[in-house]
């Protein structure tokens, strides 16, 4: 029976929630192979898009095999005929290269999603794209775009997970902007309310973002400790992007305490005294350790947003460390990745580079 698939499609969404991605994974494997025998082409189509997102966030494929597959799925849910599952099809496609750092293609998938509820004169469709288009970016740091099409996504969403996920976005666009007064208690209570509602997917995802703004708001400690949380568990999930987000953002956390000019008051050291020891003293090796094991997470793509930024931080590291040689090595490969998404980073790499010399 068709209802089968659809209800195990539901029990995947709540595993996936609540950041169970290998019990989704196999769940999902489970309504294909029983879809598949049925012949129901709408429930292929659930069946398809929910193994799709489980290895994108499990970093399952290369891009050529996941560009592949999401292209079946988008046919498959659009001979079904479904609008909803239609959507999260383009939604799907966008977010995994989202987790690769390809954000123009993100972006260009996005716009589909648009377009294609514009056709079908589905609101539903362009509230879930504008949070997308907010998360692409805060991805390519174009933060006040950011907290732009997240107000749109606010004024067109059509369903409270919609509403929810644009304040997140917003928020986030605002802390990362430096606007720690309005974003970051609105951040951490919606984290929470996430937190109490089950959604642990959307919880994690607001550390990378948060955890900097705890730090550079006085509470370094505090900001390490939620990105060390972070990253351990999705680590043990097995969501590859996230664990690399938060990889990156507590090795720039180190990097900015270890290249600063500012003096720190005494009132700032004596409340993150731990902490500041621990930069002051390993705050190089394990900057270098975070940005190597963010490095090797193979669902980043060369020409990414994300690998643009390990390969900066890399070179100010070797800067700092007047190993000039492997900074302009590090920049080469920035700047190509930068070069490719259109990255404002371009300004800074060049910057960094002119410093070399």
């Amino acid at each position: 029976m068709p209802q089968l698939v659809f209800a195990l499609y539901f029990h995947i969404m709540l595993l996936e929630h609540q950041c169970d991605f290998r019990a989704a994974e196999a769940r999902a494997n489970l309504a294909l192979d029983i879809a598949q025998r049925l012949g129901d082409i709408r429930a292929q189509a659930y069946a398809h898009s929910a193994l799709f997102f489980c290895s994108t966030i499990l970093g399952r494929h290369s891009l050529e095999v996941a560009e592949r597959e999401g292209a079946r799925v988008l046919e498959i849910c659009t001979r079904a005929g479904d609008n909803y599952i239609l959507n999260w099809a383009y939604w799907s496609i966008a977010w995994d290269y989202v987790c690769r750092g390809l954000t123009k293609r993100a972006r260009s998938w996005t716009l589909k999603l648009i377009e294609a509820g514009q056709q079908r004169q589905d609101n539903r469709a362009l509230g879930m794209a504008f949070w997308t288009l907010a998360w692409v970016d805060i991805q390519d740091l174009r933060y006040s775009d950011a907290i732009s099409n997240a107000q749109k996504c606010l004024k067109a969403a059509a369903t409270p997970f919609d509403r929810t996920a644009g304040t997140m976005a917003r928020a986030t666009g605002l802390l990362l902007e430096g606007r720690f007064d309005e974003g970051l208690a609105q951040l951490l209570a919606l984290k929470k309310r996430a937190l109490a509602n089950g959604w642990l997917y959307s919880a994690s995802g607001v550390d990378f973002a948060a955890g900097p703004a705890l730090a550079a708001t006085g509470r370094i400690a505090e900001g390490i400790r939620m990105l060390e949380s972070g990253i351990a568990a999705c680590d043990a999930s097995g969501s590859c992007a996230m664990a690399s987000w938060n990889r990156v953002s507590l090795a720039e956390i180190y990097l900015h305490m270890l290249l600063t000019r500012e003096r720190p008051s005494i009132k700032l050291i004596l409340a993150n005294l731990g902490a500041v020891v621990r930069a002051r003293m390993f705050g190089v090796r394990r900057a270098r350790l975070l940005l190597g094991e963010a490095s090797q997470n193979e669902q980043l793509h060369e020409s990414g947003a994300t690998r643009c930024r390990i390969e900066m931080d890399f070179a100010k590291l070797y800067r700092r460390q007047k190993r000039a040689d492997l900074a302009r090595a590090h920049l080469w490969r920035a700047r190509l990745a930068a070069a490719a998404q259109d990255s404002p980073l371009l300004a800074e790499i060049d910057a960094i580079s002119q410093s070399l010399t």
